[in-house]
């Protein structure tokens, strides 16, 4: 296979330097070399930095930008405008790469040429990997209007998606959207959905070649009753501002009901397995008090009648699902 095509890795990190060589090493492994490896160090106050140093003098390959702390996605914006690469690829810190990734992604290129490459994934919690199955077409282009309206629709029915880890952009279609920094939660599915938008072409790939780490222990599985409403807002926006761009872009009427259920069903059951019922409860009751969660349910017809009606049955899975995963962890004893 030529190797001349240059696909540009962009990796934001922030205090990862334990998770650091396991990306590096997973981007060696790759069968496919020619690529150029930005790690954008987002001030961070472990020994990120000397990490990342060994890596440069190892590797040519390797570039570093340092940057005050800004979040993320200062951080993705600003690995994507020094990037130089024909494609460019985004990747967490914390996550990995199987090594025929690249490969297939530049077979793909030269029969195709797509604009926008999805690659399959799969969830790492421990050393237990599950494979996500996608709900669309796979191993395919997708080109034209109906085409790409139905990858557009899947985005509220499922999470092929949702997150940026595992798309794989021509350079002039992922430089020509930013993303978008005032949002604290959903910015890269913003992102990913303009980038979509903007596609003429679209190739799925079904074979698992990202593999996202599930850290129990980050923030974002621990339960915090404030940002936990903060995050349920936060993403309704942003289904909210994704709605009006589909309809924009293709002037039809994008139903988004069940995506905002599935957030609200999703975040109770991660709350019902951190907490007890009352404290389950208490949660409920502030939620269906929350101005400005109800004010984006109200509109797609979700009230607080549905909300209560679910609590329970949705309390009860949630301990049922936290059981299940605990032996298939650490058996039955």
């Amino acid at each position: 296979m030529k190797q001349d095509i240059l696909i540009s890795v962009v990796i934001p990190t922030y205090n990862m330097s334990n998770y650091l060589k396991n990306v590096y090493q997973s981007l060696c492994n790759q069968n496919y070399k020619n690529l150029e490896i930005l790690f954008v160090n987002d001030g961070s106050t472990d020994n990120t930095i000397s990490v990342l140093e060994d890596f440069q003098r190892k590797d040519e390959r390797v570039k570093i930008v340092t940057i005050e702390n800004s979040g993320v996605s200062i951080a993705r914006n600003t690995g994507l405008e020094i990037a130089t690469g024909n494609y460019v690829f985004f990747c967490d810190a914390d996550d990995e790469l199987e090594p025929e990734c690249f490969e297939h992604c530049v077979k793909v290129i030269q029969d195709d040429s797509p604009d926008f490459i999805k690659v399959g994934f799969a969830k790492k919690i421990g050393t237990v990997k599950k494979v996500k199955k996608l709900s669309v077409e796979t191993n395919t282009l997708h080109s034209g209007e109906d085409s790409l309206i139905n990858l557009v629709q899947n985005m509220f029915y499922h999470d092929d998606f949702s997150t940026i880890g595992g798309v794989l952009l021509k350079s002039s279609l992922a430089k020509k959207h930013r993303f978008d920094a005032s949002f604290s939660i959903g910015e890269d599915f913003l992102y990913v959905s303009q980038c979509l938008f903007s596609a003429m072409s679209v190739y799925v790939i079904g074979k698992p070649y990202y593999v996202y780490r599930v850290n129990q222990n980050s923030a974002t599985h621990q339960f915090e009753i404030n940002k936990t409403l903060s995050t349920i807002e936060g993403q309704l926006e942003v289904v909210n501002k994704i709605t009006h761009n589909i309809e924009e872009r293709f002037s039809i009427v994008a139903d988004s009901g069940d995506k905002c259920k599935r957030i609200i069903s999703d975040t109770l059951i991660g709350v019902a397995e951190k907490t007890s019922y009352s404290e389950y409860n208490h949660f409920i009751s502030l939620l269906i008090q929350h101005d400005g969660i109800m004010r984006y349910l109200k509109e797609k017809g979700i009230t607080k009648v549905d909300i209560d009606q679910q609590m329970v049955s949705i309390f009860v899975k949630a301990k049922i699902k936290a059981v299940i995963k605990k032996v298939i962890q650490h058996g039955f004893n």
